[in-house]
């Protein structure tokens, strides 16, 4: 990353295929989150920024708008037999 004049630091890349990335700052050898990303992937003990790259494999992780079905619980009572 390089500083701008204005104090915003910037990195640029060649264009990434589509997916879902994660990504941190290390500011000062500690692991920082994107103040301006709200969007996390969290697993464990660890939380990250994401980046979705819209396309093909992205598709697999974004969210549809698809009927869903219903979970239900249902009890049922132990009846014991008794021996004659």
């Amino acid at each position: 990353m390089v500083k701008g004049d204005t104090g915003v630091f910037e990195a640029k890349s060649a264009p990434l295929p589509s997916d879902m990335y994660v990504y941190v700052f290390i500011v000062d050898g500690v692991k920082m989150l994107d103040p301006n990303n709200n969007i996390v992937v969290r697993d464990g003990s660890y939380i990250e920024s994401r980046l979705m790259i819209p396309g093909e494999r992205a598709d697999l992780y974004d969210v549809k708008d698809v009927p869903h079905g219903v979970v239900s619980a249902v009890w049922y009572s132990l009846t014991r037999q008794q021996s004659a």
